[in-house]
């Protein structure tokens, strides 16, 4: 992969950089993996239309509609409060560069990645 950059990336990402001939069988096999399952999840919850309560709907409305039951006019702070969580978390971790331990969950929440799904 490092062969395809440009050498002015090089230095920022050569700690990131993962060569796809360095991967075992297993490593391989184990991401192969991940991404069918995401993208499984993903079809189903954004493609797949199907019958519900009288009408055709996708799952992801399904669970937009449940969540509205559940927390009625509460719906707009709930997703407030998420917005400005993770603006904020994510603005501390940039500006502040705390020395976070690799695998920690306030690392792998907020900071920002091109490499996220390699350190997963």
């Amino acid at each position: 992969m490092t062969n395809y950059m440009d050498k002015s990336q090089q230095s920022i990402l050569e700690k990131d950089a993962v060569d796809s001939d360095s991967l075992s069988e297993k490593q391989w096999r184990a991401s192969l993996w991940k991404f069918l399952l995401f993208s499984a999840f993903g079809i189903a919850l954004f493609i797949i239309p199907f019958q519900w309560d009288g009408k055709v709907t996708i799952l992801l409305g399904v669970l937009t509609d449940t969540l509205q039951a559940l927390l009625g006019g509460y719906v707009v702070y709930v997703v407030m409060a998420l917005v400005t969580t993770s603006c904020i978390g994510a603005l501390a971790v940039k500006v502040l560069k705390p020395n976070l331990r690799d695998g920690s969950l306030v690392k792998n929440l907020f900071d920002v990645n091109w490499f996220w799904l390699v350190t997963w």
